[in-house]
């Protein structure tokens, strides 16, 4: 029973682990589609910037006043016998200064 319970203990720190990543790599996606935006690429081109990253992933972009605010939201599922517990959302949000001679 004890080794069950370690078996099960690593692999949620081995779940654990892959939502940090998952969460740098959405926030590099939001960070690179905020750039794209910023220098007044279109919608499109913004989510393809994000998706090329996170496939899938839920873009959303907003125009406040002067800058450009890019959320992407994408979904991890859990391997294995953590399935039960569903799917885990993971997001961030970007700002950047609109560059001048462009427009968002």
């Amino acid at each position: 029973l004890s080794l069950l319970a370690m078996v099960g203990v690593v692999g949620a720190l081995v779940w654990g682990m892959s939502l940090v990543g998952a969460q740098l790599t959405v926030a590099e996606a939001s960070r690179a589609a905020a750039r794209a935006a910023a220098r007044g690429e279109g919608y499109a081109l913004v989510a393809d910037e994000a998706h090329r990253l996170v496939p899938g992933a839920a873009v959303d972009v907003r125009d406040v006043g002067g800058r450009v605010e890019v959320e992407v939201v994408g979904t991890v599922s859990p391997p294995g016998p953590f399935a039960r517990f569903g799917d885990v959302r993971i997001g961030s949000v970007s700002v950047a200064d609109v560059e001048t001679g462009s427009r968002p």
